[in-house]
Order: structure tokens, then C-alpha cells, then sequence
């Protein structure tokens, strides 16, 4: 590889690096659980701050910092007898819930597309992915404004309350408080069920993950005239010092 080569690969290997965006995933600890529960309308998780027992995360979550929800990955048992016939389902995401009158409120967004879940087709995980949804964690398990309640509906429009679906999820009876995250079903005891935990993975990433592109890729662009006063010097920009180790490193006397 010659040097030009070699500047072209760093430069582009720290860009990339730069606007990467890492992936934090949380997930219950039943992963392949071998139990379903039927007739769900969607489940609640809570965002909290604190890693419960009973999941997780992989790398821990940052009171105050707001995140964009990226995906949400459920188990679902097709052949289970609740489940009736294929359905397209989307996943609406809102930040509440009424529990006597099972309303719902807060609607943030929706799943960017419909998944097709077919009758008796076994047990499979399904994965929907969401943009522009994001959460803020606090230090109040099971309660406040991180729980997100991830719904399913069959359209995308904002539903006012819970839709007659039912979709068998497989579970465990973990509490509400030992794993952060818990089922919702219309109509049974408390629509919060709150000793089922769901086999779940979600992934989050960091809200402010785009940043501004490095001074050196910004050639061409007419700098603002400088308003500072006499004699002061200008930071130097951000982008340039990588640049400048980078053709220290390649050029340095062997």
C-alpha cells in the first residue's frame, strides 16, 4: 500500500469511526423461553437508569441522557390457540396508559413498517425497527417518564385505546420491579400485568449521535469574517488535529 493509500484509508477509517453508531442493547434474561402468553396487546418497558436483576443491558443507561429507540425484538408463538389467523402488525409507541379505562396517550411514533406474522408458523423472533422515537431514563423503577408502552395496531394512524389483538408472547413470571419490563393485556385482573416478563431485546443508541463533519471535508466553504477582538487567537478547528497526527504519522523520519 503506498502513502496515498495510506492517508486516503486512515482519513476514511476515522471519519467512519466518527459518525458510527454503536448499538445498546437490553434484553430480558429468558432468551428461547419455552412459555407464550396469550391474547397480549403489546408490553411496557421502563428505561430506568438502574439495570434490574432479571435483564440485561449492555452497557448501562445514563440518568438524563436521552437515547433514540432503534428496534424492539419479540418472541411469538403462532401456533399458539389465541392467535387465530396471520395478522400485519405494527408497533405504536406511547408514553401512557390508563389502566381502568385502558386509553391510551403520549403517541410518539410507529414502527416504520408492518410485520406479517402467519398462523401456525412456529416460534420466531420478529424485529421492528422505529425512527425519530426517543427516551430519556430516570432513577424510578417500574414508574415516571421512561416507561414507553410498545402497542400493537394494524394501522399507523394514533390509536385512543387498546385494540382487540392478541398476540402470544413468550414469557416468563418474573416481577415487574426484577426485570423493568412487563405485558400488556386488555381486560384480564389489570391491563399491566405486572409478573410476566416477555422475551425481549431492544436497542437503543445516543440521540446526539450526528455530529458536525471535521473542517477538512468542508473545503470550498467561505469562513465568516472574524468578529474577534485584535490580537486573539482562533481555536483551531476540531477536524485538523487528526489530520495533522495522521501526516505527522505517515511522514515521520524512520
Amino acid at each position: 500500500m503506498n502513502t496515498t493509500q495510506k492517508i486516503i484509508t486512515l482519513i476514511g477509517t476515522s471519519f467512519l469511526y466518527t459518525f458510527t453508531v454503536y448499538a445498546i442493547q437490553l434484553q430480558s434474561n429468558i432468551q428461547d423461553s419455552e412459555n407464550a402468553y396469550g391474547q397480549t396487546q403489546g408490553i411496557v418497558i421502563d428505561f430506568d437508569s438502574i439495570t434490574a436483576p432479571a435483564s440485561s443491558r449492555s452497557e448501562p443507561l445514563i440518568e438524563g441522557k436521552t437515547y433514540s429507540v432503534d428496534s424492539l425484538s419479540l418472541r411469538v408463538d403462532s401456533d399458539h390457540e389465541a392467535f387465530l389467523s396471520s395478522e400485519k402488525i405494527y408497533i405504536g409507541v406511547y408514553k401512557n396508559l390508563t389502566e381502568q379505562t385502558e386509553r391510551l396517550s403520549g403517541f410518539l411514533g410507529v414502527s416504520d413498517t408492518p410485520l406479517n406474522i402467519k398462523k401456525d408458523s412456529g416460534t420466531s423472533t420478529y424485529t421492528w425497527t422505529f425512527s425519530g422515537i426517543t427516551v430519556t431514563p430516570e432513577t424510578n423503577p417500574t414508574e415516571g417518564n421512561d416507561r414507553l408502552f410498545f402497542i400493537f395496531q394494524k394501522e399507523k394512524a394514533p390509536l385512543t385505546r387498546l385494540e382487540d389483538f392478541d398476540v402470544p408472547i413468550m414469557r416468563s413470571e418474573i416481577p415487574f420491579q426484577n426485570s423493568l419490563v412487563t405485558i400488556i393485556r386488555e381486560n384480564f385482573r389489570k391491563t399491566i400485568i405486572r409478573d410476566r416478563t416477555p422475551d425481549y431485546k431492544v436497542t437503543l443508541s445516543p440521540a446526539s449521535k450526528k455530529e458536525l463533519a471535521p473542517a477538512l471535508f468542508t473545503a470550498n466553504v467561505k469562513a465568516p469574517l472574524s468578529t474577534s477582538p485584535k490580537g486573539k487567537k482562533k481555536p483551531i478547528q476540531s477536524g485538523i488535529i487528526p489530520c495533522m497526527i495522521i501526516f505527522l504519522f505517515l511522514f515521520r523520519r524512520k
